[in-house]
This record gives structure tokens, C-alpha cells and sequence, in this order.
């Protein structure tokens, strides 16, 4: 239960922050989310029961989720065409490097800590960034410092009428797009492979090679994260040079041309590298079929991010004038499929391995 709740509050925070960035622009929204994550942190590092961290978890769900569409919203007012795809690459890593970070650090918490020592620390990065941004980021949303008329004609068509009145769902409506549902049904397949592979690895790799120690439990997503931090900015570099060989060679600029540097990576990469790390687990004994898993964790990474960071700036790129919306839309349909059956990925691998 609390896990889906907290996969449905992901999706609306995420969504109400990109439809009220449209119309208030991206700063303010930036700070409120910031705040409101700042509270949920607190919380949950000081909760003395599960619905408290439950209730908490949601606060600081709302708070952060906002920043996944921000981020490219952002990218896509101050930079330009060309170079858009290397800037989201580079936004990405951000929030990939948590794929390293996080499992080793709840390792270590996990062995030595306590988990409430994770959370005030999330509390305090969240303080540092929340300042940071506070005194460092203008307001970079043109529409609103430039044609905020007709951005509040376009959120509310009966005219203005008050800051709650928003349809935070109002995002989903771009998935009407052919090209916008076609995206975002390729980015969750190839998602859901990535988490297919990582959220049992308690259940796969640990036990078939005698893995118990938390920390080294933790290193086994190293690899999966360190191909999402080569693939980010490699594929938004690829992409860029499709647009500026498209226009160097005088041609017309189409948004589709991003998309054909996906196709090794959604065709080949993943796939292969899904079913390879099956065969080596089950019939690759020792280390040598351990390193063989861990390379197809860095490979699936890899190629995870050269489809997914290429859509990201697709979807800006094709719907400038309301970016953050139609990065939510992706985010949040990929987000809940993904989410909400990786949970079944545990119990059938221990079914499976029974």
C-alpha cells in the first residue's frame, strides 16, 4: 500500500510542478518543491511510526519529483537546438549518479548506521541545493517572462482563475500525440528492462555467487549506474550531431532525427544484454559468470541512456512551448508501469529460483 501511494503521489507531483511551471514559471516551483522535500526528509528521519514515514515519504515525493521535468524545461529555455541534447545528457547525470551512490551509502548505513542517518543527509543536500538555487537561478521560462498572457490562456482557457484551479493532470493530454505516445511507449519498454534486472539482484546474483554483506550487495548496482553516466552524455553528444549534420548539410531540421541514434541501443543493446544476463546467472558458475552479470548490467546502462536521454530532449524539442509538461507526461507513464511491476520482478524471481 505504501508503495503505491507513493508512485501515484511521484507521478502527481511531477506533473501539478510542470503544469505550474508553465503558467508561474520554473524557479518558483523549483524553491516550493525544494521546501516541501526539505519537510518530507525531516520527517521521515524523525518518524516514530510507519504511517508517519509513509505520510512523510509522500511530502518528500512531491517535493523532489518535480525537478525530473524541471530539468529539461530549463535546458530547453537557455540553450539552443543543437545543443540541447548534450546539456539534458549532462542534466542527467545528476540524477543518475544516485544509481552509484545510493545503494553503496544504504549499504554502509545499513552495516554501520542507522537508515534516519541516510534521510538527515538527503535533508541537508536538499538545504544546500534549496540556497543555492534560491540566490543562483533566475527565472528562464520565456513564456512567462515574455508572453505570460498567453501562457495563462493557454493553462486556464477560461481565463485566469487562481493558482488551485490548474488541472494538474493536464499533462497526459499531450500523450493524445502520436509521436509524443510512441516515445513514451518505447522509453518504458526499455525502462522496464533496467528494472527487471536491478530490483532483484537480492534475489539473483547475491545468492548464486554468496553475496550477505550489505555493502557488497550495494556495489552490484555500480555497474548498472556507471553505464547510465557514460550513456547520458554520449548519446545527448551523438544526438546534437545529427542536428548539426542535418543543418551543416542544408537540409530541414526535423526533431525525429534525435531519435535514430536510439535504435542500436533499443534494438540490440538491451535486449541482448537482458538475455545474457539471465543465461550467465543461471548457468555461469563462479567468478566468471559473475563478472559476465556485472558486464551486462554496465552494458544494459548504457544502452538504457542512449534511448531515454535522447527522448528527453525529443520531447522539448517538439513541444518547446510546453517542455516541462510533455517531459512529466513521459516520465510519469514510464514511472508507474515501471514502478508498479518491478514490484512482481522479487517474487517471480524467487519463484523462479525455487
Amino acid at each position: 500500500m505504501g508503495i503505491s501511494l507513493l508512485i501515484l503521489f511521484d507521478g502527481v507531483g511531477l506533473m501539478a510542478g510542470a503544469t505550474y511551471s508553465t503558467y508561474y514559471g520554473r524557479r518558483p516551483i523549483y524553491l516550493i518543491g525544494l521546501v516541501l522535500a526539505c519537510i518530507g526528509s525531516f520527517g521521515v528521519a524523525t518518524s516514530q511510526s510507519a504511517v508517519q514515514v509513509v505520510v512523510c515519504r509522500i511530502v518528500q515525493s512531491v517535493g523532489a519529483s518535480p525537478a525530473w521535468t524541471l530539468g529539461p524545461a530549463v535546458v530547453a529555455d537557455v540553450f539552443r537546438l543543437e545543443e540541447r541534447g548534450t546539456a539534458v545528457g549532462c542534466f542527467r547525470l545528476g540524477f543518475l549518479s544516485a544509481a552509484i551512490l545510493a545503494p553503496i551509502g544504504s549499504g554502509f548505513a545499513t552495516r554501520y548506521w542507522s537508515w534516519r542517518t541516510l534521510e538527515f543527509a538527503i535533508l541537508a543536500a536538499d538545504i544546500i541545493v534549496l540556497a543555492l538555487l534560491y540566490y543562483v537561478l533566475p527565472e528562464t521560462s520565456h513564456s512567462v517572462t515574455h508572453d505570460s498572457d498567453k501562457v495563462r490562456e493557454l493553462c486556464s482557457p477560461a481565463g485566469h482563475r487562481g493558482f488551485w484551479t490548474l488541472n494538474p493532470l493536464q499533462s497526459l493530454g499531450l500523450l493524445k500525440r502520436p509521436n509524443l505516445l510512441l516515445v513514451t511507449m518505447a522509453s518504458t519498454f526499455c525502462s522496464l528492462s533496467g528494472y527487471f534486472l536491478l530490483t532483484p539482484l537480492t534475489y539473483t546474483i547475491a545468492p548464486r555467487y554468496g553475496i550477505t554483506n550489505p555493502i557488497y550487495i550495494g556495489l552490484l548496482y555500480v555497474p548498472s549506474g556507471i553505464g547510465n553516466i557514460i550513456g547520458a552524455p554520449v548519446s545527448g553528444i551523438i544526438s546534437d550531431l545529427l542536428i548539426r549534420k542535418r543543418l551543416r548539410n542544408g537540409g530541414t531540421y526535423q526533431p525525429e532525427d534525435r531519435l535514430r541514434g536510439t535504435l542500436l541501443a533499443a534494438g540490440l543493446l538491451i535486449p541482448c544484454s537482458t538475455l545474457v544476463f539471465g543465461l550467465c546467472t543461471q548457468l555461469q558458475p563462479g567468478k566468471s559468470g559473475l563478472l559476465f552479470s556485472l558486464l551486462c548490467l554496465l552494458i544494459n546502462g548504457f544502452g538504457d541512456q542512449v534511448v531515454l536521454s535522447p527522448i528527453s530532449t525529443y520531447n522539448v524539442d517538439v513541444m518547446h512551448s510546453r517542455s516541462a509538461e510533455s517531459s512529466a507526461a513521459n516520465i510519469a507513464v514510464r514511472a508507474f508501469f515501471s514502478r508498479s511491476l518491478r514490484r512482481e520482478s522479487c517474487p517471480s524471481s524467487t519463484h523462479l529460483a525455487s
